[in-house]
């Protein structure tokens, strides 16, 4: 393995297999992009073998303290939307209010029904999409108290809206009865 530059050599490594997993322990003492490779040998520009299977890759180690969404539910609706979504937010403030925040599906904005603090937990009414389209959002996240604003991890999908079925009625038979008038 190879970490910005430094090799380190990988403990009890297994050979072969397709695909193959490893498992690694990074430690960095800053957070940020780290460039690595990983290749079955300590040198692969001596080795033409082992240079063919060199995988570059990079890894990012995040701030522990910062503010980050990490995940949401659901990640689609249909278009005519109006259902809850949960936003899972990393080191949320505390003091933070529903009216504080404002969660942006690019052309219309989702009302904030509660925030949780403790669990990181902030909880929307997804809107409606405006011209009814069907597509992909890609939703942000904006805390107004600090000015900050993060783009969720993934995006959103509004789903073409089902025409309504009548499934059944109950009762299905009624009997009819005669009014009487004065």
């Amino acid at each position: 393995l190879k970490q910005d530059g430094v090799t380190t050599a990988v403990a009890n490594a297994a050979k072969g297999g397709s695909p193959m997993e490893v498992i690694l322990t990074l430690t960095a003492t800053t957070h940020g992009a780290s460039s690595m490779t990983l290749a079955p040998c300590e040198d692969p520009s001596t080795n033409a073998d082992c240079l063919r299977k060199v995988v570059p890759f990079v890894f990012t180690f995040l701030d522990p303290d910062a503010v980050r969404v990490t995940d949401f539910f659901p990640l689609s609706e249909y278009v005519s939307g109006r259902t809850e979504i949960d936003v899972k937010v990393k080191n949320l403030p505390t003091g933070l209010v529903k009216a504080q925040v404002i969660l942006n599906f690019g052309a219309s904005n989702a009302t904030c029904k509660s925030v949780a603090t403790t669990t990181g937990v902030l909880t929307f009414e997804i809107p409606s999409e405006p011209t009814a389209t069907a597509g992909v959002v890609y939703p942000r996240l904006h805390l107004l108290a600090s000015g900050e604003s993060f783009d969720l991890p993934k995006t959103f999908d509004y789903l073409e809206q089902k025409p309504a079925v009548m499934t059944s009625v109950s009762p299905s038979k009624a009997t009819i009865r005669t009014a009487a008038t004065a």
